[in-house]
């Protein structure tokens, strides 16, 4: 009985309440929609009245009643009566519009706020002469003045509640979240009733099928009752409340139900077969994708959805793949219909998807490629009738203007993946006659699209880049050819085996028939989108003209491996004519239909005409083979040059062009670099690279006139082959014959004592100049913008050579290897000598005018001279061996030495300034500058540095290294900075700086060595009043920087941050006594009590910082300040405190004993009673920061009592120490007392 009860609550909750929440939630969304409406109707009659009276007629319209307004029709009546009004001066004739002069009509009896406003700015416009615009502006202000006046005075307003604000948040809960949530609940309801039902075992198999199917047909009734009783929206509501649409989500909710209802009476219950449940569910699938057209398609995507998956839910042992094929087909046919009577993009797309992965499936599971043929090749047939030609049959009657159109997205990928997929089956499965015709059919549909519809027009490109698929990826005799990484590898090198099956030569004849065609005969008779824009027109022509070159290509690859063929030769120079008939052809067509200048108007001629140069560089590439390619390449090109300069016909230019860029992608792909002869310069390089760079300069000279394209690309590829004539030679003269790269002669380098690499990469660089200078010279005239690139691009591979190879892999401080020599006459005289030629051709260059090879030049020259002179100094201290073995290695007097001759050469770039007048030997100047002050820096100031290295300094007290090192680098740079006054300013004040630097620092480090004898540096870096003096010092620095408000800081007067100084002298002080500490050092005290170097460490900085702070206070209103400098006094007078409570205790040595009770007591004292004097003080002084401050020292002292005494104190002295800081907070909170007493009687006595 309580189970019969139990399900009885249930069916009344699922089936009564839950409907009725759900009718009631609907009855108010569509309330809300409706007042939405009618406001949004109101502002659209609004807009349309200020719109006429800024079109100059006012019609008299008076607003309907709100209750009167329809939520579906108020904006359409709106629309045509504004664009009539809109319209009307156009239409009449002048003589019409002419009216007689508007009568002033009489004030109405009734107030203003009872007219409506369209009367009323009606009536107003007829009486006033003003623009309308204006009369509106002034009633505006009239009601503004009016509402003032009426408005409730101050202290009445106060009294009255303001309005609730709006809440947004209601209007998404209401009108979103809540359908959506309620449709998942509904669902997430149904299983777990069902789920309870199978745990408790209320009912049986039969009862909870029946239910749910009950529960579904509920759902799918509710949905069609809302449907036909809810409200239209309007067309303006927003796209959030049409997605929360309540009916579309009850009836997916029913599909689903449905779906789960049949798949549980057939898998977990069979009580029906398969071929019922399948037929139910497709049934099911299918009504909701024809429910779709009304409720929308999210419904139709859960249809067809649920149509995929239907299969997958049906187990069967004899799968029917026949049936299931036709199923498949249906269902995408269907979803296609749907989508020509409303399109849905998400609903077409998903039955593209479904039917591409059922197709797959199907192939990888069934024997035979039959079925996934037919289901490939009806995808791409559907998708092309129903989507596109549907309807076009449909509007056949209608006549529409010609406008540009967008790509059709979804049609094309509908038709494009069944292409994809028969492909990737033709790569995978093999060539049987059903996926052949597949294919073929695929793309005859593709094509047969992109011609007659111009939004399908891409597919024209799609389709032959299939047909030339196919052919370059045609089965193997033995089988299907694959596609691995080994294969990819194969196509990009054109070295595939030649082993294709039967049949391909006559396919591919047939594609490019079709292909070269179809396309062709829609140009030229102007139909179709061979009719239509630059896009479309483009399409087709690429893809007629580029597809039988392609095909071609892919033919002699799989028939002969793309060997010498001169039958496949004269097929590609038949192949040519026939492109530049067909560009002759159609050129004269594009000239008479259009008038336009813009180039892409011929873009069909253009496109046959790149065709046949590409079929012209195959025709030669077929005919020639091997290392004389390049060269024939060329020879073709300069002919045809030449022939252009005879006869002035563009496309003689273009393939000229075409030819030499294919000589350079043969010489990319196999470069001509062995048996090259043993003579020096009488070799195989001169036909083979100085004979195609005379052609070159031959086809640049005879195309002279025009700086085109062509001329351009022949131009850089004599630049190109000329370079790599004199580089190849200066390679040849060091390796010989062989001139390809090998990694053993580059490691053989190290063992080899001459270091020819070296001396090679060293000419090289000057070769590399010359080059560049010598293009750089050539590029000077208008229109040579390519020999400039040329002189930029040798430029660049001089500064590689020169930085990249002798600087850094070859440079011996890296490298490793040994300079055998004198210490000057060496191979490091290399480095000079380069860098001398490379400056002189600088030089010689910059003297015609600036530019950026000369610039270019000089740096590498004076890079190389300045590195070389280095080298050969250090080569002077530290012998064959330049490599570092340690940090040690490079001394004092070499690192000085080395900074002197920086400073020289700094001086001498100086020089050089001075006679060429150059922005890079200004550069120079200061880099060399800078290089000298940072060594000197680094090396004397860091490196080398006494005081750091802990090397002892022998010698007496004033004259020792530390006075001729520091001395002399701080002479060097003083007078170099005075001569650097006149044109490097800054550059001077930074040798004065660095000179400043050198000097303190050599007085540092004498005075450190006066103190501390020849070892400057000691176990203890800084003792504890040599801290307090350092912090004493800088508290001092930041007081006089606070004062004088800035810094001299090359050469002008920088303001510094008084705040900066502050943080800056209190972070330093921090540093040095953690640093100095006796916790950190372990070293003792000095001194006696109280009167020990803990003074001067601590309380002598506090004591400064306190006097910053009461200076602060005064004098800058900046209160963080002074607050800052007050923690640093009071911190340290703090750890002043602490360490001689600790030293009264044990003694000097603070951490020779443990603490002890009576010690944790005096701690616990001294502090209360250090903040209560720092609270006296503030009482005193006035000062809320320190009584603050206070607060938190006497913080410090209630927590170590309730922490540390509490368990580290025993007896009368945990007693006494809870006892006194009771008392002091009791005496702490009475002087608060009055003091707040005080201040209120103050307050009170003022008012």
């Amino acid at each position: 009985m309580e189970w019969g009860i139990l399900g009885l609550l249930l069916g009344f909750f699922f089936f009564v309440i839950v409907p009725w929440a759900a009718l009631r939630a609907s009855g108010r969304s569509n309330t809300a929609l409706d007042q939405i409406a009618q406001l949004k109707s109101e502002l659209a009659v609004l807009r349309e009245e200020l719109g006429s009276m800024r079109g100059g007629s006012v019609p008299i319209l008076v607003a309907p009643p709100a209750y009167e307004v329809a939520p579906a029709e108020t904006a359409p009546e709106a629309e045509p009566l504004l664009s009539a009004e809109m319209q009307a001066p156009d239409s009449e004739p002048a003589a019409e519009t002419a009216s007689p002069e508007p009568e002033a009509l009489e004030p109405l009896a009734s107030p203003a706020e009872t007219i409506p406003l369209a009367a009323r700015m009606s009536a107003e416009a007829h009486a006033e002469p003003a623009p309308p615009f204006e009369r509106f502006e002034q009633e505006a202000l009239q009601e503004q003045n009016a509402r003032e006046e009426r408005e409730v005075p101050l202290e009445l307003e106060a009294q009255i509640e303001p309005p609730p604000p709006r809440r947004d948040i209601e209007e998404t809960i209401g009108s979103r979240w809540a359908v959506w949530v309620g449709g998942v609940a509904l669902a997430f309801g149904g299983l777990f009733l069902v789920r309870y039902s199978i745990e408790a075992g209320l009912f049986g198999p039969d009862v909870r099928l029946l239910m749910g199917a009950v529960f579904a047909l509920l759902l799918a009734g509710a949905s069609e009752y809302l449907r036909r009783r809810e409200a239209p929206l309007p067309f303006n509501a927003p796209g959030a409340l049409g997605n929360a649409n309540i009916p579309s989500v009850l009836a997916g909710v029913s599909v689903l139900a449905g779906f789960g209802v049949v798949f549980a009476a057939h898998a977990i219950y069979g009580f029906i077969g398969p071929t019922p449940a399948f037929a139910m569910m497709a049934l099911i699938g299918l009504a909701a994708l024809a429910a779709s057209l009304l409720h929308g398609p999210a419904l139709g995507l859960f249809g067809l959805v649920g149509s995929y998956v239907t299969p997958f839910l049906i187990a069967s042992t004899a799968p029917d793949f026949a049936s299931l094929s036709l199923f498949i087909a249906f269902v995408t046919a269907i979803a296609f219909l749907l989508h020509a009577r409303r399109p849905g993009r998400i609903v077409t797309l998903a039955a593209v998807a479904g039917h591409a992965a059922w197709t797959v499936l199907i192939a990888f599971t069934m024997r035979g490629l039959l079925w996934p043929s037919f289901l490939a090749g009806a995808g791409a047939v559907l998708a092309w009738l129903l989507l596109k030609e549907l309807p076009l049959w449909r509007r056949r009657g209608e006549l529409a203007p010609w406008r540009p159109v967008p790509c059709d997205l979804t049609g094309l990928v509908a038709i494009a993946v069944p292409l994809v997929i028969s492909g990737g089956l033709w790569v995978g499965i093999g060539a049987p006659g059903p996926l052949y015709l597949a294919i073929l059919a695929t793309i005859a549909v593709g094509l047969v699209a992109a011609v007659r519809h111009r939004d399908l027009a891409p597919l024209a490109l799609v389709a032959a880049a299939g047909a030339v698929g196919m052919i370059l990826l045609w089965p193997r005799q033995d089988g299907p050819l694959g596609l691995s990484p080994a294969t990819l590898i194969d196509l990009v090198r054109l070295s595939i085996a030649p082993d294709a099956g039967p049949g391909l030569t006559w396919t591919a004849a047939l594609f490019a028939v079709v292909i070269g065609g179809l396309p062709f005969a829609a140009l030229v008779t102007r139909r179709w989108a061979g009719a239509g824009g630059y896009v479309e027109r483009g399409c087709l022509a690429f893809a007629s003209a580029v597809a039988p070159v392609c095909l071609l290509l892919a033919t002699t690859l799989r028939v002969n491996g793309f060997e010498r063929s001169p039958g496949f030769a004269a097929l590609a120079a038949l192949l040519v004519v026939a492109l530049f008939l067909a560009s002759e052809f159609l050129l004269r067509v594009e000239r008479a239909s259009t008038r336009s200048r813009n180039p892409l108007a011929l873009i069909g001629s253009a496109a046959y005409a790149a065709a046949g140069a590409i079929a012209l560089g195959l025709a030669v590439a077929l005919a020639l083979r091997e290392t004389w390619l390049v060269v024939g390449f060329a020879i073709a090109a300069a002919g045809l040059a030449i022939l252009a300069r005879a006869r002035p016909l563009p496309l003689l230019r273009t393939m000229s062009a075409s030819l030499a860029t294919a000589a350079f992608a043969r010489w990319v792909w196999d470069p001509i670099l062995t048996d090259m002869g043993s003579w020096p310069l009488l070799n195989w390089l001169i036909p083979a690279y100085a004979l195609p760079a005379v052609c070159f300069w031959v086809a640049a000279l005879a195309l002279r006139g025009t700086q085109d394209r062509p001329k351009m690309v022949h131009q850089a590829l004599a630049a190109f082959f000329t370079a790599a004539f004199v580089l190849l030679q200066v390679h040849q003269l060091f390796v010989g014959p062989d001139l390809t790269p090998d990694l053993a002669r580059i490691a053989g380098h190290y063992a080899q004592p001459r270091n020819r690499l070296f001396e090679e990469v060293a000419c090289l660089v000057i070769a590399a100049g010359l080059l560049g200078a010598g293009f750089q010279r050539l590029g000077r005239g208008a229109g040579n913008a390519v020999f400039r690139i040329a002189g930029l691009a040798a430029a660049a591979l001089t500064i590689l050579l020169a930085i990249g190879g002798l600087c850094a892999l070859l440079n011996p401080l890296f490298d490793g290897t040994t300079v055998d020599g004198w210490p000057v006459l060496n191979r490091l005289l290399c480095y000079v000598v380069a860098g001398a030629a490379l400056g002189a051709l600088g030089f010689a260059t910059s003297r015609e005018g600036g530019s950026p090879v000369a610039d270019a030049l000089s740096a590498c020259g004076a890079f190389l001279v300045s590195l070389g002179l280095v080298l050969i100094t250090r080569h002077g201290f530290a012998g064959p061996q330049l490599s570092p073995v340690d940090g040690a290695s490079v001394g004092y007097a070499e690192s000085v030495m080395i900074a002197v001759v920086l400073i020289a050469l700094t001086a001498a770039a100086r020089l050089w300034h001075d006679a060429a007048q150059g922005r890079i030997a200004r550069l120079a100047v200061v880099t060399l500058g800078c290089i000298a002050v940072g060594w000197t820096v680094l090396a004397l100031g860091f490196g080398r540095n006494p005081f750091l290295d802990r090397h002892t300094v022998e010698g007496p007290v004033v004259f020792n290294r530390i006075l001729w090192g520091y001395g002399l680098a701080s002479l060097a740079l003083a007078g170099l900075g005075l001569w650097l006054r006149e044109g490097f300013p800054r550059l001077s004040r930074a040798f004065g700086h660095a000179a400043a630097a050198a000097a303190i620092g050599c007085a540092f480090l004498l005075l450190r060595h006066a103190l501390h004898g020849p070892h400057l540096s000691s176990e203890v870096p800084i003792t504890l009043a040599e801290s307090g003096i350092y912090a004493a010092l800088g508290f001092m620095v930041a007081i006089a920087v606070m004062i004088a408000g800035s810094v001299r800081w090359l050469g002008r007067s920088v303001p510094v941050d008084p705040l900066a100084a502050t943080l800056a002298a209190c972070g330093f002080f921090a540093g040095v006594a953690v640093i100095a500490s006796p916790a950190v050092t372990d070293q003792p005290l000095a001194g006696v009590l109280i009167l020990d170097n803990a003074l001067v460490g601590y309380l002598l900085p506090g004591a400064i910082a306190f006097a910053a702070t009461a200076w602060a206070r005064a004098h800058l209103a900046r209160p963080l300040i002074a607050r800052a400098y007050g923690v640093a006094a009071i911190l340290g007078a703090l750890a002043y405190v602490v360490t001689e409570v600790r030293r009264a205790f044990v003694g000097p040595d603070l951490f020779s004993a443990n603490v002890g009770a009576g010690e944790l007591y005096a701690y616990s004292a001294a502090i209360l009673l250090y903040g209560i004097a720092l609270l006296a003080l503030g009482f005193r002084a006035g000062w809320r920061d320190l009584r603050l401050a206070s607060l938190g020292i006497v913080t410090i002292a209630i927590c170590k009592a309730f922490l540390i005494d509490m368990s580290g104190l025993e007896g009368l002295l945990r007693a006494l120490s809870f006892i006194g800081l009771g008392a002091s907070l009791v005496a702490i909170g009475l002087a608060y007392q009055r003091l707040l007493r005080r201040g209120t009687n103050t307050a009170a006595s003022e008012v």
